[in-house]
């Protein structure tokens, strides 16, 4: 096997050796990489990279568990492990600092694994998953990058590597199955193979190839619903699915390879949609068995490809990952501004996004198991603070965690108090899922107004519910109009989880939330209140306190009901009685609201329901 393509990337990668200078010019972005790999040569390993699927920052000995086992009774640190993502790391390092320490290790682990794992068999089936597989050969690929061909000759691992590669895609194409070209498994383990058979063209036949290609362009297709949201509605996995792709493509433009699929085109959609799952600071939203992480690398990496022009210059420490090949973005114009509004037709992902708002809306079909009971769930960025977050998931071990972080309490949504839209019975199962109705989103003269509506088929019938939301960007203020038609005599019963930067505190009718630079107000003019502390997890593994606001008002057969959050603590509000025309009593079916900032004074009005009797006219 001819290592003449990978010395081929590495000529255009490094075009010039601008590496002598990186590690000093961009110290904050490798200090993570570097405590990684410094944990590495003492033997011990963390998992702490943005994009680890299922991250670990408590260091366990590689001696004891490696490659077969795991600690605290969770097998996704051993598949974990098995990405082998360390590997890039150590070649990095090594690149960066010339340091014979990461080479020496980076080949240690290597030929330990292939020593030890490196066939599948039925005692190490864990280790052999195909998702995993898939990962672990593109990471090889990627780890080549860094390290000289003249010195991979010398460590003579040609043979090794090549006799590894044959094993590991054979078991990719034997092991996969036809439910995979749904699901990011499918995406993750072919393009693994995809980067080694360009890099290595005699790894494959012609036959194997063209199913390869063909493979690759169908899940593409199919995965990705026409706003460009992955079906499997989870933020983290769509940007693995969407990275997998990218790299292939990265390959393929420096080895001056035309591919059978139009990487380029495909990817723009999926792109475009991402770019609202994470705030202006580029922070991953939470949602659905994602973290909360800084993914700047991430999306400077599709800026500086030139597939997501946001009007954002993106840094130049991104060159680690990307090359020379692709130049920086010399202006940033903004006609290259994204739409402020997103409005996920097919998926039901909504979002309201610019220098002051980061608001999203979720009310699609849950997609695979990694969905969570987020119908008609908002999260609330305002100036740049978390007000109301996603809790996150903790764990993937069938656990009480793991259900009460997927269950209704645990998002920004509404509920009959005894009957949960979504019933979780196990880590990636459920026994009821809510049926989305309608949503929108738009900009309005005022601000903006999204609106989503879904059914719970209960017990005891069905129940609808509908959420309004109005910014009013005048007054800086939200007005969240909640309603619920029902069978039955019960409670609506809404949730919101806030910041744990947030401090919550009682003021008369309002809420007082400080956050670290601001402050500001949530009303509730009816009903009755509850504040619990809660936990929620904004990383894997990792559990942290916070506030949860836990609202209750009665339902006789339908409810209506009315919530103001505003930024700052001046925000005054007054009930509106609405009466029709001729009629003395107030109408019960409506509500409506004075909202009063200094001199401003803003009059909402909700009627869920047509008159049928009686004027039309309130």
């Amino acid at each position: 096997m001819s290592l003449q393509r990978v010395r081929d990337y590495q000529g255009k990668f490094f075009l010039t050796d601008w590496t002598d200078n990186y590690q000093k010019e961009h110290s904050n972005s490798l200090d993570a990489l570097f405590e990684r790999t410094s944990f590495l040569l003492e033997d011990k390993i963390i998992f702490t990279d943005a994009m680890d699927m299922e991250a670990c920052a408590v260091p366990y000995s590689l001696k004891e568990y490696a490659w077969n086992h795991f600690p605290e009774d969770d097998p996704e640190w051993l598949f974990m492990l098995s990405r082998q993502g360390f590997l890039v790391d150590l070649a990095i390092a090594y690149r960066l600092t010339k340091k014979a320490c990461y080479l020496e290790k980076w080949h240690e682990l290597f030929l330990a694994f292939i020593t030890c794992e490196g066939k599948p068999v039925k005692e190490n089936e864990n280790v052999w998953r195909v998702i995993d597989v898939g990962i672990r050969v593109n990471n090889w690929m990627r780890s080549l990058t860094y390290i000289p061909v003249d010195i991979l000759e010398d460590l003579q691992i040609e043979k090794q590597l090549k006799t590894s590669l044959k094993i590991h895609l054979k078991h990719i194409e034997y092991q996969f199955i036809d439910k995979y070209r749904l699901s990011n498994w499918g995406v993750l383990s072919l393009g693994g193979m995809a980067v080694a058979q360009m890099f290595f063209p005699d790894l494959l036949s012609e036959e194997q190839k063209i199913w390869l290609w063909e493979m690759l362009e169908e899940q593409l297709d199919l995965q990705f619903y026409k706003d460009g949201v992955h079906w499997e509605q989870s933020p983290l996995y769509q940007h693995e699915v969407i990275i997998t792709y990218l790299y292939i493509l990265q390959v393929s433009e420096y080895l001056g390879e035309v591919l059978p699929i139009n990487l380029r085109d495909k990817l723009k959609q999926p792109i475009q949609a991402v770019y609202y799952q994470a705030d202006g600071k580029d922070i991953l939203n939470p949602i659905n068995d994602s973290d909360q992480v800084d993914f700047y690398f991430v999306y400077d990496f599709y800026r500086r490809l030139g597939l997501l022009r946001d009007g954002k210059r993106e840094s130049s420490a991104v060159k680690l990952w990307t090359g020379s090949l692709y130049k920086p973005t010399i202006e940033v114009s903004s006609n290259s501004k994204m739409p402020t509004v997103f409005v996920g037709e097919d998926s039901g992902f909504m979002a309201f996004k610019n220098q002051d708002i980061y608001f999203t809306l979720f009310n699609g079909l849950h997609g695979s198991s990694h969905g969570h009971s987020t119908t008609g769930s908002f999260t609330l960025q305002m100036q740049g603070e978390d007000i109301i977050i996603d809790s996150g998931r903790f764990s993937y071990v069938n656990n009480d965690w793991r259900l009460e972080l997927k269950a209704d309490k645990a998002h920004n949504t509404i509920f009959e108090a005894y009957s949960s839209n979504m019933t979780v019975s196990g880590t990636w199962s459920y026994e009821k899922l809510p049926v989305p109705l309608f949503h929108r989103i738009k900009e309005i003269p005022e601000g903006f107004f999204a609106e989503c509506g879904w059914l719970d088929e209960s017990v005891n019938g069905n129940n609808i519910f509908e959420r309004s939301f109005l910014y009013i960007e005048a007054i800086e203020t939200f007005v969240i109009v909640d309603s619920m038609v029902a069978n039955q005599r019960s409670k609506l019963t809404s949730t919101y989880n806030l910041s744990q930067e947030i401090v919550c505190e009682q003021k008369d009718e309002h809420l007082l939330l400080k956050g670290k630079k601001e402050q500001f107000s949530i009303i509730f003019p009816e009903g009755k209140m509850l504040q619990e502390t809660s936990y929620y997890s904004k990383i894997y593994n990792q559990m942290m306190e916070h506030q949860r606001l836990i609202h209750h008002s009665l339902i006789k057969n339908n409810c209506l009901q009315m919530t103001v959050i505003s930024r700052g603590t001046e925000v005054q509000i007054q009930p509106v009685k609405i009466r029709q025309n001729n009629k003395i009593l107030a109408f019960s079916r409506a509500k409506g609201l004075r909202i009063m900032l200094g001199k401003k004074r803003v009059d909402v009005f909700a009627l869920r329901e047509d008159i049928v009797s009686g004027d039309k006219l309130l």
